[in-house]
């Protein structure tokens, strides 16, 4: 069971955004008014710009955040990683919608699950560019030091054959 956690702890990055996402989706009209208002008055925008910014921000983090835990696993590809990535964003994006449809005072929009799709991409290009930027640099250090102890084993060869004795010719 330790191990299994320690493999996969990273998992609840992810579900937590989808929590808070659900619960965010789950407000009424009047209550999802409420929570945007505030700070859309404190910062002198529309509604609808707070509201879908904090959409996208959060399904940008979801994307991003599925990108870690599915790289970190190992052995998927970043073409692999990425576009699991990008389909459990999405399939969230339209269940978020479809549960928006069932919520007094929403609903849900073929126009929002394709903003938090778009949202899901940024996050992982963002997130798997820097990856792979960190990544590339801690691989170039192991397989340097990969070399270096080839090279090293190669002399310590050389020295030993160098050293032993000649087999004598008949």
């Amino acid at each position: 069971m330790h191990k299994f956690i320690k493999r996969h702890w990273r998992i609840i990055i992810p579900i937590i955004l989808m929590l808070i996402l659900f619960f965010f989706s789950a407000a009424s009209a009047d209550g999802s008014s409420g929570i945007s208002s505030p700070i859309a008055d404190w910062l002198g925008l529309p509604h609808a710009v707070v509201r879908k910014t904090a959409h996208f921000i959060l399904f940008a983090l979801l994307g991003a955040s599925w990108y870690y835990y599915l790289r970190t696993l190992g052995n998927f590809t970043p073409g692999f990683t990425s576009l699991s990535s990008f389909s459990f964003v999405l399939l969230y994006a339209f269940l978020d919608e479809l549960h928006q449809t069932f919520v007094p005072g929403r609903a849900g929009s073929l126009s929002d699950v394709m903003l938090d799709a778009t949202a899901g991409i940024a996050g992982i290009a963002v997130f798997a560019t820097i990856y792979y930027i960190t990544r590339s640099k801690e691989q170039k250090q192991a397989r340097r030091k990969q070399v270096d102890k080839l090279w090293a084993d190669n002399a310590k060869l050389a020295k030993k054959i160098k050293k032993s004795p000649k087999s004598k010719k008949k």
